[in-house]
């Protein structure tokens, strides 16, 4: 998993080939050949597994030999003590994973707490050709571990990206002195004269595409936007008119007959002037409206409620 990791960070070529040649010699050669013979990890599990208090215990008296306690170890060299004499399974391959105490229906394997080390008289599971087998491994993979670094870093060089290519803003991220924020222009055609801003989605708030310069503060006792976009004025001055859904209160489900729900007269809670700047980062959304009519209108009381059915 530690190379497939760093193949996908670092590229996929030598990456891949060694995954590829893990799972041939598993399928091919041996039976967890690679976890049982070549894992670095498994290497360095085993080094540290050979100090470890808590191990699995054979009991030769309550045998009866059925092997399935091997079978379903998935390192049964370990096991070589099996059936032929009482003690610990003391090898550091041993991962306690406690499959053989499940399989055994002799009750002839069970964890017990053992010394660290060697005991005499009871099985290591390893002799001097096991311990070399173990440090062996453990060197395999200290190579191929400073191999994939070493492959991954000259591959990363052609390709590394600088904090300041990283950023939007393409400025140092350590240093805040030269960064002065883009604030852009807002537009200065006059109301009535500015080209209306598409909608970003249905029913979505229209944009402000005018000056607002004399036209603030807005409050609820002067409000110039009523000037023009009241529906009775809307038409004739070329304004967005204002949709029912503000003559209306949503809390209440009342009809305001006309008249304009105080909670709608701060107007640039939800309607705001657009900045004339570069786009920071590149906008692909389209909107999908279901009517040519929704791309300039409202219609939010008649879809408010799709989907919804009463008691």
């Amino acid at each position: 998993m530690s190379m497939l990791h760093r193949g996908l960070i670092y590229g996929m070529g030598a990456g891949w080939t060694l995954i590829i040649a893990v799972f041939l010699f598993d399928l091919v050669a041996v039976r967890h050949g690679f976890c049982g013979h070549l894992c670095p990890l498994g290497g360095f599990y085993a080094l540290i597994g050979r100090a470890g208090m808590v191990r699995v215990k054979h009991f030769e008296d309550r045998c009866t030999r059925c092997m399935e306690c091997v079978e379903r170890c998935p390192e049964p060299q370990v096991l070589s003590l099996v059936g032929r004499r009482d003690g610990f399974v003391n090898s550091g391959e041993c991962t306690n994973c406690g499959r053989c105490i499940d399989a055994c229906r002799d009750k002839a394997m069970k964890y017990s707490i053992g010394m660290i080390g060697r005991r005499s008289g009871e099985h290591t599971g390893g002799s001097a050709m096991g311990h070399r087998k173990t440090l062996m491994r453990a060197l395999i993979g200290a190579v191929l571990i400073t191999a994939i670094s070493a492959a991954g870093a000259s591959a990363a060089d052609g390709k590394g990206r600088s904090s300041e290519e990283l950023g939007i803003r393409k400025e140092t991220l350590t240093d805040e002195a030269k960064v002065q924020p883009a604030h852009g222009e807002y537009g200065k055609m006059e109301a009535g004269k500015s080209k209306p801003f598409g909608r970003a989605f249905e029913n979505s708030p229209p944009l402000i595409p005018h000056d607002l310069t004399g036209m603030l503060p807005i409050a609820q006792t002067n409000n110039a936007c009523l000037g023009c976009h009241q529906p009775e004025q809307a038409l004739a001055l070329g304004a967005t008119a204002m949709p029912k859904s503000h003559f209306f209160d949503m809390d209440t489900g009342k009809d305001l007959l006309g008249n304009l729900d105080g909670k709608r007269y701060d107007c640039m809670q939800c309607h705001v002037p657009q900045v004339n700047i570069p786009e920071t980062v590149k906008n692909t959304f389209k909107a999908d409206f279901r009517s040519k009519k929704s791309k300039t209108s409202s219609n939010l009381l008649e879809t408010l409620s799709e989907g919804v059915k009463a008691d």
